[in-house]
């Protein structure tokens, strides 16, 4: 079974620019790992509007999981 997801990620105002740098880097790996594992199949950051952070992901589940 497929899912298609889009998220839209908002960052708090005052937010600093190295923890929203840090938590980009972990959520890049936490990707890699789904996509070794099969689950992600492809990931795709539409045109954004400045300042909109958002992207689209095709995940797909292992049919014999409960």
């Amino acid at each position: 079974m497929e899912f298609l997801v889009e998220f839209d990620l908002h960052v708090p105002e005052g937010a600093r620019e190295a923890e929203v740098a840090d938590r980009a880097r972990a959520e890049a790996e936490a990707s890699a790992e789904l996509e070794r594992e099969g689950h992600l199949v492809r990931l795709w950051r539409p045109p954004l509007e400045p300042d909109e952070r958002k992207a689209v992901g095709l995940f797909r589940r292992d049919p014999r999981s409960p």
